[in-house]
């Protein structure tokens, strides 16, 4: 039997999704951010999160004194762990002047989506409106796709499409170890915006649990919102509690761009197998 790729999931390849937020200055968390953020997300499904602060420590020398040490809370981290395997399933984290939500749970695109808008406003409700200039935002899908079979018939155009215009015709006399780095700008939303993609496709050896070599093909795409000419997004974005429909209206657009690439990059009978297709 010929080598095969599968994706991580029977009907799609979608590892992780993470929505992140880069501010346009450091984040000023209430003295109660624990419990009043604990609470904002544990209310949303009813979901057990574990809250670890996030610090820093800095020592201050001055001339021949003993050094100061000094700790501070410069975010925190919070995890949703899966009810059928010890693996997170949902994380936030912050930190100074950025806030991501990682999504390790993904279904479809439609239940995940809604799920992503109330956790974020659930977090931002407990921020206030100081914290609320936005410097960009985006959103990373990492696809994956393990072969299996013998490692000298790897073939990357069992995978891929050689025709598309993201892939370097090298890869596909390169056998199972090589890495493809690139990015661009494409017109945003509307003529002060633009859309930054970046992707990165690797493949690499692994070690599943049967111990026998086996390559895992990865799909790491990040796409960002930025301003035209580069500063920040000023109050076009604003994201305390209630006010994140403008946000994910983009959010759907680099949904829908992330998809098209995808298709773009995977042969037609990958596509086929995971019924994916763009309308």
């Amino acid at each position: 039997m010929t080598g095969h790729f599968k994706p991580f999931s029977d009907s799609h390849a979608i590892v992780e999704v993470v929505f992140f937020f880069e501010f346009a200055g450091r984040v000023v968390f209430p003295d109660d951010i624990e419990a009043r953020v604990t609470d904002a997300v544990s209310a949303v499904e009813g979901r057990e999160w574990r809250y670890e602060p996030v610090k820093s420590i800095k020592v201050n020398v001055a001339g021949h004194s003993t050094p100061g040490v000094s700790q501070s809370d410069d975010g925190f981290q919070m995890v949703s762990m899966r009810s059928d395997r010890p693996e997170p399933a949902w994380q936030i984290s912050a930190y100074r002047s950025q806030i991501t939500l990682h999504c390790l749970e993904y279904s479809r695109w439609a239940l995940t989506s809604k799920m992503v808008q109330k956790y974020l406003d659930a977090v931002f409700s407990t921020l206030g409106e100081q914290n609320a200039k936005v410097r960009m935002f985006g959103m990373k899908v990492l696809d994956r796709f393990v072969y299996f079979g013998e490692l000298a018939e790897f073939s990357a155009s069992e995978l891929f499409d050689e025709s598309s215009e993201f892939l370097n015709k090298s890869m596909f006399r390169s056998g199972h170890r090589w890495h493809l780095h690139t990015g661009w700008f494409e017109k945003g939303a509307c003529d002060d915006e633009e859309l930054l993609s970046q992707l990165s496709i690797d493949a690499a050896a692994i070690a599943p649990p049967d111990h026998r070599p086996n390559v895992g093909v990865s799909i790491d795409h990040t796409l960002s919102v930025r301003a035209v000419p580069a500063r920040d997004l000023g109050d076009r974005y604003t994201v305390w509690s209630g006010s994140l429909d403008k946000v994910f209206e983009r959010f759907e657009l680099m949904h829908m761009r992330n998809k098209e690439i995808v298709c773009s990059l995977l042969n037609r009978d990958v596509c086929d197998s995971m019924n994916m297709h763009i309308k």
